[in-house]
């Protein structure tokens, strides 16, 4: 086909383009276009892997970037420049009205374009820079530009046009939804602007559900926990499982074999947190981030900030769950801050966990599923090991076998402090061999 696309933003167009560069030359070939231009905005950034992109989809590259060039502030409707409001710490934004778009010609346009790209960011493009040997850039000005607006007599005509059109777009019906798109807020929230929040707005829906799912957990368990003695009478075997566990009494040791299974599962969803920086690195969302001043380390150390604040807020929901429905059940208001102490104690342990994936995958991050692991096996020795009778040392294999079996069991410090060191130094590990290695990108 004779139509090429002159003007496509890529991933590298911060706040104005999503899609990466091997995606838009596959989609161009799918429409049997034979060439494409990238022209992101004020940066070649996605050049070369465009390069390599439109090389293995068989397209022909055109180069170019969309920056800003000086221009006369145009009076009228619509001319007021706008701006817009920082994050917080930042600095005011004015984006000048007048872009053009510039297409390399040859190697000489390219070495001009590069020229133009660093006046750009140094102090703006000036029209002395603007000026280069005739043939090596094509300058696209787009139809806002002044040119342009000066050969237009219909603008009013074209105004009222869009006007109209807008007024009609409101009243279409778009998706055939049964109820209207609920607005979202007008401005982000300042905490997007930092690596935690955005972190945490990435985790939230997974964090919300694991929280909504363990503290029913411990609930449940909490209105049985009154008649743990009648219920384990008649099956032996769990009956000497909870007398290897001690304690002052059935529901004690029974509460201690339930702390296993909480702790289990809020491994699950630390393993899920401390992963997802693989699969944003996979889905190219990460090298964009880390193209700007985003440090390594403040990007990784935002999730696993997450993972770890999560995974304890998650255990201390789940035994206060589970204390206040154990103690309504048992009649022992004390049980409250005991089995909620007792869920908090497993913090160290899930804190190894997001260690151990955090070193995977600093060093070895095709191998990150191996953490799954650590969460399969504790539940394997942990719960049913008691049960089936398992030996020790398989049980000291798991950072939670480690874990004093609160409330049966007394407080023991040096064992925590020992997994929250470990812990220390995975992550520390991890975040080192992040800095060496480099992204894996398509």
């Amino acid at each position: 086909m004779s139509f090429t696309h002159l003007r496509a933003a890529s991933g590298y167009s911060l706040r104005y383009g999503a899609s990466h560069p091997h995606a838009l030359a596959e989609r161009v070939a799918e429409w049997g276009l034979d060439a494409l231009a990238l022209t992101d905005r004020d940066s070649p950034a996605g050049a070369v892997r465009f390069a390599k992109a439109c090389a293995g989809a068989g397209i022909r590259p055109l180069f170019g970037v969309d920056l800003a060039v000086p221009g006369v502030p145009v009076s009228g409707p619509g001319s007021a420049e706008r701006q817009r409001t920082p994050a917080r710490g930042g600095a005011f934004v004015t984006e000048t009205p007048q872009r053009a778009v510039f297409l390399t010609r040859n190697e000489r346009g390219w070495a001009e374009l590069c020229r133009l790209v660093t006046a750009a960011s140094d102090q703006g493009v000036t029209w002395e820079d603007l000026s280069c040997p005739e043939g090596e850039l094509f300058v696209l000005l787009g139809a806002d530009s002044e040119r342009q607006r000066s050969h237009q007599p219909g603008v009013p005509l074209r105004q009222r046009a869009s006007g109209e059109g807008f007024v009609l777009s409101t009243r279409r019906d778009v998706g055939a939804g049964l109820r209207s798109a609920r607005l979202g807020r007008r401005t982000a929230s300042d905490a997007l602007a930092r690596p935690f929040g955005f972190a945490l707005r990435l985790h939230r829906a997974t964090l919300l559900g694991f929280a909504a799912g363990l503290c029913l957990m411990g609930v449940m368990y909490g209105s049985i926990l009154g008649e743990a003695a009648d219920m384990v009478k008649n099956v032996e075997q769990l009956q000497e499982a909870l007398k290897d566990i001690g304690g002052a009494g059935m529901a004690e040791a029974f509460a201690s074999m339930v702390m296993v299974v909480v702790a289990v599962v809020a491994s699950v969803y630390v393993v899920m947190a401390a992963l997802r920086p693989r699969a944003e690195e996979n889905a190219g969302r990460a090298e964009p981030l880390l193209a700007t001043g985003l440090s390594r380390n403040r990007w990784l150390g935002s999730h696993i900030a997450v993972a770890l604040t999560g995974g304890t807020a998650l255990l201390v929901l789940a035994g206060l769950g589970f204390g206040v429905s154990g103690a309504a059940s048992a009649g022992d208001g004390g049980l409250v801050l005991e089995l909620t102490g007792a869920a908090a104690a497993y913090a160290p342990a899930l804190w190894v966990t997001v260690g151990v994936a955090v070193l995977l995958f600093g060093w070895f991050p095709r191998a990150g599923a191996a953490a799954w692991i650590v969460p399969v096996y504790a539940f394997l020795v942990g719960y049913l090991g008691p049960i089936l009778q398992l030996p020790d040392r398989m049980t000291n294999l798991s950072p939670f076998g480690h874990v004093p079996q609160l409330p049966a069991a007394a407080t023991a410090w040096t064992p925590l402090l020992a997994l929250t060191t470990v812990a220390a130094g995975l992550i520390a590990l991890g975040l080192a061999g992040f800095r060496r290695r480099d992204l894996d990108t398509k």
